[in-house]
């Protein structure tokens, strides 16, 4: 709650600002809401054994509103819901997300503007990251660890941008992103703030060629409680970059190559322990690593309505201690628009790192792919599909833990007028992991009806 009242008093005290030199040239939005939304799950814990099913219902009554002129703006929305539960009413609990986006022209050509989004959530695959993985990239839009129960927690992530253009297409960007973890359930899950600073500059030295160049440092904060079971997370500093070289080989075709670095070094050291059996190799957590990432690409407008990027390259981390790891790096994105409709489709291998999420399991090796659809069947009626597989290993456990995770799901949706909608969907979450513990298999089948204006509520002032 002390989120929520910092957003409302953040976004009083910049409305007057963002309209104060502009009041007669002012326009303002605002958009009530109403959203039900039901489903039955066979697995309500997400639990290998002991599988229970429920209907879980919520009632969301939100409100968005905005004000915008011709150098600033701002919207923000706020969307409170209550929760319950047909079987396990004890989980019966308030709910919410909230945020807002604003933006200041300071001059012509530069521009500040921020954001934030909080959400209080119970549930990994909430209804809310289920449109997001609809509508979007159905690989990178979840959390590739796994949280089970019904244990409820909060996020809260915001962002400031500074952005310069000083040519046609140069560019200039600093930026500071914030986010925060808090779980109730602190004997299972870490809290973590993570802060992390940008850098960067696009140019071009001539219509073909131009390069980017960036840099981030980011501060990895953890703080287990005093019951937490397991191997507590050690706060880390990061920082790295990356230079990629840009050709521009004609009005479709855009060429480049890359190369990436990342530092970690862990403020306590590295751990030592005995080798488990005489002869096997010792053990040791934290130790601080280098990670190398050359590739090469292409961004490739195939047509106005289909679109391909691709690129591929080689990763290898050089460990302080123990052996070296290394892997494919590849991204494929294709993207097909139709008339009613669109398609995207997408694959790829690479490294990341998970922490300042529900298990911080450090360095990931990942392969990955996945396909979203969607199109208008019969006026009004939509049809959509989706569908990821993403295969996570955590290098830095000991033993090695390797998840196999499977994102499936579709759904039909009816808008019988124009400021409301029904969706009926069903989505299918598996985890296979060789830790026994942290495989299940959920099926999920929903209902959302949703009641908004078709558009905002808009006057001039």
């Amino acid at each position: 709650m002390k989120k929520i009242k910092m957003i409302s008093f953040i976004l009083m005290t910049l409305i007057p600002f963002l309209t104060a030199s502009y009041v007669h040239a002012a326009k303002y939005t605002f958009e009530p809401r109403l959203n039900i939304n039901s489903y039955y799950t066979d697995n309500l814990f997400q639990d290998p054994d002991d599988e229970q099913d429920d209907i879980v219902t919520s009632v969301t009554l939100g409100l968005a509103a905005g004000v915008e002129t011709k150098t600033a703006g701002l919207d923000a929305y706020f969307d409170p819901r209550y929760q319950f539960y047909n079987d396990f009413n004890e989980l019966n609990r308030w709910l919410y997300s909230a945020g807002l986006n604003g933006f200041v022209d300071i001059t012509k050509n530069t521009r500040l503007s921020l954001y934030d989004r909080f959400a209080k959530r119970d549930d990994q695959l909430s209804s809310d990251q289920i449109n997001s993985v609809r509508s979007g990239d159905p690989t990178a839009s979840l959390d590739p660890t796994v949280r089970q129960g019904r244990g409820s927690y909060w996020r809260n992530t915001a962002d400031i941008r500074l952005e310069h253009q000083f040519g046609a297409n140069n560019t200039f960007f600093a930026s500071y992103n914030n986010e925060l973890l808090r779980n109730d359930e602190s004997d299972r899950y870490e809290d973590s703030d993570g802060h992390r600073g940008d850098i960067g500059v696009t140019y071009y030295w001539s219509p073909k060629w131009g390069f980017d160049i960036s840099g981030t440092y980011v501060r990895g904060l953890f703080d287990p409680s005093d019951d937490f079971i397991g191997i507590p997370t050690d706060d880390f500093n990061a920082w790295g970059g990356s230079l990629r070289l840009i050709r521009n080989i004609n009005r479709r075709t855009k060429g480049f190559a890359e190369y990436t670095y990342s530092h970690l070094t862990y403020d306590n050291g590295p751990i030592f322990s005995v080798a488990p059996t005489p002869g096997s190799p010792e053990i040791v957590l934290n130790q601080d690593y280098d990670v190398h990432a050359p590739q090469i690409g292409v961004e490739y407008a195939i047509q106005d309505d289909l679109t391909l990027t691709a690129s591929g390259g080689w990763f290898w981390r050089a460990n302080d201690i123990t052996d070296n790891d290394d892997g494919p790096v590849i991204n494929f994105l294709l993207r097909k628009e139709l008339q009613r409709g669109g398609v995207r489709l997408e694959a790829g291998a690479g490294y990341d790192f998970s922490f300042f999420t529900a298990q911080n399991l450090g360095f990931t090796r990942f392969y990955r792919v996945g396909i979203t659809g969607d199109y208008e069947i019969f006026r009004r009626f939509y049809g959509d599909i989706y569908g990821a597989y993403r295969r996570n290993e955590f290098l830095d456990e000991i033993p090695q833990r390797d998840d196999d995770r499977y994102l499936v799901g579709g759904g039909f949706t009816w808008q019988p007028i124009r400021w409301a909608s029904i969706r009926l969907g069903y989505a299918l979450n598996k985890v296979d992991s060789n830790f026994r513990a942290n495989s299940y298999t959920e099926n999920r089948f929903l209902l959302n009806l949703s009641f908004a204006p078709d558009l905002p509520y808009r006057a001039l002032f």
